[in-house]
């Protein structure tokens, strides 16, 4: 599979199980809400990752996007702005959540059921729709024709060395 094939692929995934977590928003199965979405904020962050190369094996992609940010020589404001966005998700929605999400807290005895409650996922709905619309713009400009490497003619260089077309 190339990075494109699954960077597409992971934004279905993304896409999908956002769906998901409103469905279950929506049926007041607050647990599923919040599963389904931290599976749409990793999957959203594995889409953007899968742009530069395979996808590592995890449910914390954070320090992942936060080493593409360092490798990165150029990023317009928007597209960095968005994968520190989508880290900040990965952050709140990790694979903490997805444990609790998916088994309870087995220490306490508490299901799923008594760990969460509306307000969390709403929360947890809004970060994966916002995450998803991040992500999905930060394919598209590692993806582009330009290769996404660093788009000359957005480029502050090249108008600081008078290759601008004003």
């Amino acid at each position: 599979m190339n990075s494109g094939d699954d960077s597409d692929y992971r934004l279905r995934l993304a896409r999908e199980a956002r769906d998901a977590a409103q469905g279950a928003f929506d049926r007041r199965d607050f647990p599923v809400c919040v599963q389904q979405a931290q599976l749409a904020v990793e999957n959203a962050a594995k889409a953007v990752l899968a742009t530069q190369g395979p996808v590592p094996q995890t449910h914390e992609p954070a320090d992942d996007l936060n080493d593409l940010l360092a490798a990165a020589q150029y990023l317009p404001d928007t597209v960095s702005n968005s994968v520190w966005d989508l880290m900040a998700a990965c952050y709140a929605l990790g694979s903490r959540e997805h444990i609790l999400a998916s088994n309870g807290d087995e220490s306490a005895q508490l299901t799923p059921r008594d760990l969460f409650d509306e307000p969390q996922a709403r929360d947890a709905l809004d970060r994966a729709g916002a995450a998803t619309g991040k992500a999905a713009e930060c394919v598209a400009f590692f993806t582009s024709a330009d290769g996404g490497a660093g788009n000359e003619a957005e480029d502050p260089t090249q108008e600081q060395l008078g290759n601008s077309d004003d």
